[in-house]
């Protein structure tokens, strides 16, 4: 039997060429311990390192089974343990011989600390244990050794990988002498999809060529079972890793090779017997062009092409090849999965063809070249009869229509190829369909953005309009993308076109709501921590914690920076006139600025920091301090003074619309009334946690507050009944009221917005963020703006005014109402 040898990673050292690692050839192995049989693993760049070990290793570890009957207790004398030949992600690759037969073997030991056999070592060897075929590396023994290390033993098998062979065919005639390789891993992958096996990471490193010509398929290490149950365990429950060398194996929600996955993986969808066939072409690509069909510096770079499917046409690459073999590529590698070949059996049928010079079903051929095909085959027999005319004129008749049959069974295989593709697709459209159920009570959205990669037929299914009926019901979104930290504040232009955001990304965007378009604004070298709109929506103030003000004329904007704060800017407030900004920082200092002319002093010092900040009219101004104190100030004398207010550091001012109260928020979860002179009103109420957030209604009947705590509390003014607002599971990070005093909407740390009317009953609630939403507000058509600390912003409608219609119609549908993708975004950092 052939051998496997472990290639090299970039950076790591490597055994010689030739150097066996997986052990030996032979009958007569104990197949009664074969309930749990490993594959070959020592094959993939990214699966293991080798290590020089010039001692021989040990197999003590802390590698204990319990509970596992399938796996028998192995006398240890039974086999002499050599020296570690390699390691990678699930277990060590050891040397050993087997003392009862006599033979060289390699085994393998779980590395997972734990006191179970891994589950994914488990899966490994069962998938593998049941492949009996010449090109699939067998397993003979498997058990537990007497100090619980979980193992299994591999036949030792010696010879090069397919990538070396490939690096050293040179010319074109040398490359394709190595198809019969390539027809054989087609079989071995045949066989392996009739067991219901899919090997998801098929590579030039991943084939063996021994010194016979023998080919060997290895490295099934990330193979899935699609026949399993639901609760197997399944490679892609790993955590994905960085992105780095593309040419290693990735395990994830991208799972495989990036230069050699098919589009579907790279994209982080289902994957089936169709993306091997890619994976086969792409080896073909590999072989016969002596480079991957697609290469980049970064996994990330090569990812994206592959999703994308640009690769450059193999003809390009390798100009002489033959046309018949350049289709049966790029059929093979189709972007779309069901115009690939229906099955390996099919392509290493068609390679077949093409190694005994017939026609291949997989290309269209011209009459011309049929002849021309003909002649040369039968060149002998028509050089002899050229003396006849009569004679050629019947060999040519004869030929032609020998033509004609052959084109009628290319066309028969056509359609059987057409008819598997339809199989194919519906299963594909069965998985997609189960996708996006799963994941309808995190985010319908994203179950509309799975139902989008349906084939066509499908949206006429029954369960495809039930799925989209329901998503919409519970509230599809657009998404506003490009910041690339937690989105911290949302602020509404006063005429509702337009939405500002500011991220721990230290930038704002400005964007139109119609568009989904961004204008970044960049200026700060920190977080962002305040943001205020002026009256009139021509001016965003932003305040961070590199303790500057940046006041941005959103036509055009271009900002400019106000300094003076010598610590991060705490609040920041317009004059009801929008002439004039103020701002506070931590460091108790307030600021006064002409909006005009981007120019201010500072009006106040104070021994301890001020947040809160807040107009009472266009010339007088109160502010919030750390020490619980409230300060009133005359913007043009500066004179004012500060008073004893709260117990604990405020943290939020709302006044009332007729200039009668404020209300004060503080750290202690207190809610206090005020007059609009200062004089205290009563206690409104207090919160288990800080007061984040107090606003009056539009009216000025209510006043709303939230924060740390799970509650949102509506108080009617000034000594009406308080409303409590329940449903949320943690805290409250925003609150924002409708336009016309109706809905309140809560941003909740558990990272679903919610909607309530001010009577208490909750009206809709709102999944998609999967995380932490910081900011929430209205606009004044009824929509709402959630940021949150997935990066993103959302737009959700509050009147949906239509239901997604049924049939084709439907794709257009859910694209015109929800841009949200398939994967969701990347956890906050």
């Amino acid at each position: 039997m052939a051998a496997t040898m472990v290639p090299s990673p970039p950076g790591r050292a490597a055994t010689a060429p030739g150097v066996a690692v997986a052990a030996t050839v032979g009958t007569g192995a104990p197949r009664a311990n074969i309930a749990m049989l490993a594959t070959q693993v020592a094959g993939g760049a990214a699966e293991l390192s080798t290590i020089d070990m010039p001692h021989a290793a040990t197999l003590a570890g802390p590698h204990i089974v319990a509970d596992l009957p399938a796996l028998p207790r192995i006398d240890d004398s039974l086999y002499a343990i050599g020296a570690e030949i390699a390691r990678g992600g699930m277990g060590r690759i050891l040397s050993a011989r087997d003392r009862r037969l006599r033979r060289d073997v390699v085994i393998k030991v779980t590395r997972r600390e734990s006191g179970r056999v891994d589950p994914r070592f488990e899966r490994e060897a069962l998938i593998t244990a049941r492949l009996q075929h010449p090109s699939i590396v067998r397993v003979y023994d498997a058990g537990v050794l007497g100090d619980g290390t979980a193992f299994y033993a591999m036949e030792r098998v010696r010879g090069r990988s397919l990538e070396v062979v490939i690096g050293e065919a040179q010319t074109l005639a040398a490359r394709l002498a190595l198809l019969p390789h390539a027809i054989a891993v087609c079989d071995a992958l045949a066989y392996a999809h009739s067991e219901g096996v899919v090997h998801r990471d098929l590579k030039p490193a991943n084939v063996l060529i021994g010194p016979f010509g023998e080919t060997v398929v290895i490295d099934w290490g990330l193979a899935k079972d699609v026949r399993a149950a639901e609760s197997s365990v399944d490679p892609d429950d790993e955590q994905a890793e960085p992105a780095g060398d593309s040419s290693l194996t990735h395990a994830g929600a991208v799972l495989g090779t990036p230069s050699f996955m098919a589009p579907e993986q790279a994209r982080g969808e289902p994957s089936d017997e169709r993306s091997d066939i890619y994976a086969l072409g792409a080896l073909l690509y590999n072989m016969l062009t002596g480079v991957p069909p697609i290469r980049g510096a970064t996994t990330t770079e090569v990812l994206d092409a592959v999703a994308a499917g640009k690769h450059a046409p193999i003809s390009e690459r390798e100009p002489h090849l033959p046309e018949e073999l350049a289709s049966l590529v790029e059929k093979a590698m189709a972007h779309d999965p069901t115009r690939r070949f229906a099955s390996a059996k099919d392509l290493a049928d068609e390679l077949r063809r093409f190694s005994a010079g017939k026609l291949l079903a997989s290309h269209t051929y011209s009459l011309a070249r049929l002849v021309k095909r003909w002649l040369w085959r039968h060149r002998v027999t028509v050089g002899v009869a050229a003396f006849a005319l009569v004679v050629l004129v019947l060999v040519g008749v004869l030929a032609v229509k020998n033509v004609l049959r052959e084109r009628d069974l290319a066309q028969q295989a056509r359609e059987e190829a057409e008819n598997e593709r339809e199989i194919a697709g519906r299963r594909y459209d069965d998985l997609v369909i189960d996708q996006a159920g799963a994941v309808l009570d995190l985010d319908p959205s994203r179950t509309a953005a799975w139902l989008q990669q349906l084939n066509m037929p499908a949206y006429d299914w029954p369960k495809t309009y039930d799925l989209a009926v329901e998503a919409t019901r519970r509230g599809l979104a657009k998404e506003l993308r490009g910041h690339t930290q937690d989105v911290e504040l949302v602020a509404v232009t006063p005429d509702g076109t337009h939405v500002v955001t500011g991220s721990d990304d230290s930038t704002l965007r400005y964007w139109d709501l119609a568009t989904k378009q961004s204008i970044v604004l960049e200026g700060h070298k920190g977080p962002i921590e305040q943001i205020a709109v002026s009256p009139d929506g021509k001016y965003v103030a932003s305040g961070g914690t590199d303790h500057d003000v940046w006041l941005w004329e959103l036509a055009t904007g271009i900002g400019r920076p106000l300094r003076g704060h010598g610590n991060t800017v705490r609040g920041l407030a317009f004059s009801p006139d929008g002439t004039q900004l103020a701002s506070v920082g931590e460091d108790g200092s307030l600021y006064i600025w002409d909006v005009a002319s981007a120019t201010g002093k500072q009006i106040a010092k104070h021994t301890a920091g001020f947040r809160p900040v807040a107009w009472l009219d266009n010339d007088n101004v109160i502010v919030g301090g750390f020490d619980g104190q409230i300060g009133r100030f005359d913007v043009k004398t500066g004179k004012g003074a500060i008073k004893p207010a709260h117990a604990a550091e405020l943290r939020c001012f709302a006044l009332s619309p007729d200039h009668k109260y404020f209300v004060a928020g503080d750290e202690d979860g207190l809610a206090t009334l005020w007059t609009w002179d200062g004089e205290r009103v009563k206690t409104l109420g207090r919160h288990t946690d800080v007061v984040r957030k107090v606003l009056f209604t539009h009216d000025g009947k209510h006043v709303i507050s939230a924060g740390g705590d799970e509650l949102v509390h509506v108080f009617s003014i000034p000594d009406g009944p308080t409303v409590e607002l329940r449903g949320n599971e943690s805290g409250v990070k925003d609150i924002a009221i409708s336009d016309d005093d109706t809905e309140v909407a809560s941003a909740g740390i558990d990272g679903v917005v919610r909607v309530w009317n001010l009577t208490g009953s909750l009206v809709r609630e709102f999944r998609g963020h999967g995380f932490a939403v910081k900011a929430v507000a209205f606009t004044p058509d009824h929509r709402l703006v959630s940021g949150a600390e997935d990066d993103r912003a959302r737009v959700w409608h509050l009147d949906p005014t239509d239901m997604p219609p049924r049939g084709a119609a439907l794709k257009t549908w859910l694209a015109a109402h929800t841009n949200v993708e398939v994967r969701p975004p990347r956890a906050p950092r």
